[in-house]
């Protein structure tokens, strides 16, 4: 991982091996991001994606295990319990352009992948909401 800050925005690139969620947690840990808008491409060896089942309160996980390449790498950075907060959505697709997409819930980058981390001045954190079992904006 190698990190760069320019005005407002943290750039972030990642190499093979990298576990992309962990590595945009610990460079807003060490950029003191607290609130931040994500953007990025790349390619993935390995991930973990899906949805979140409102009525049954879990998430469906997929797990893909061959390169494939981000059409879309998008998500927030916030904050819960004095934590950094990290959460991201990927649209995934394979060498026929077939697309995956969902949460991120873990990805190995496969080649490299490059993010911009927007950061906003403030805090913004999240609280767990019961009815739905998701930790939401606290707004």
């Amino acid at each position: 991982m190698k990190t760069t800050k320019l005005n407002n925005t943290v750039v972030l690139r990642l190499d093979i091996g990298d576990e992309i969620c962990q590595c945009v947690k610990d460079c807003c840990e060490e950029y003191n991001v607290k609130l931040a808008s994500v953007s990025g491409i790349g390619v993935t060896q390995s991930a973990v994606i899906g949805l979140y089942d409102l009525k049954k309160q879990e998430f469906i996980a997929n797990e893909i295990n061959s390169l494939m390449e981000f059409a879309s790498l998008t998500g927030n950075v916030t904050t819960m319990n004095g934590e950094t907060y990290v959460h991201l959505h990927t649209v995934l697709c394979d060498e026929k352009g077939k697309a995956f997409g969902g949460h991120l819930k873990q990805g190995v980058i496969g080649a490299t992948c490059e993010i911009f981390i927007n950061t906003v001045d403030g805090e913004v954190g999240r609280v767990y909401q019961k009815e739905t079992g998701l930790n939401i904006l606290d707004l």
